[in-house]
């Protein structure tokens, strides 16, 4: 297109941290070109949120966390392909949070962790033996 285009994009799980994006325009002759790189801080700073990620023996996977602020999430697991293998609403609460994500069914390999919420986004990569 010889006019400008204006794009937007939710990332539905962002890495906790900076992110990296670019487009990439393809014409119909199969010839292509990126646009420059942007970057994207992906958490909300709302004071101090503690997370950490483990996976007990029995496969489970657990979010403990310890929040500043009441908010809904969302939890949710992908395969490295990027295909959803769980997800699920949940509330944090003001203090002390622990999920719990039933792994046992799950297939060995790697996976990201994420929890999207109102105010806060976390990701975390873990591996199922």
């Amino acid at each position: 297109s010889s006019s400008t285009l204006n794009y937007a994009i939710h990332d539905i799980a962002p890495i906790n941290g900076i992110n990296y994006y670019r487009l990439k325009q393809t014409d119909y002759n199969g010839d292509f070109k990126y646009s420059e790189v942007i970057s994207q801080t992906s958490c909300a700073d709302i004071g101090q949120v503690n997370i950490y990620t483990y996976v007990e023996s029995s496969r489970n996977i657990q979010l403990v966390m310890e929040a500043t602020a009441l908010e809904k999430a969302t939890i949710t697991v992908t395969d490295l392909s990027g295909r959803i293998v769980y997800r699920q609403a949940v509330v944090v609460t003001d203090g002390f949070n622990q999920f719990t994500v039933p792994g046992h069914t799950f297939s060995q390999g790697m996976y990201l962790v994420s929890l999207n919420g109102e105010l806060n986004s976390y990701s975390d990569k873990i591996i199922i033996r």
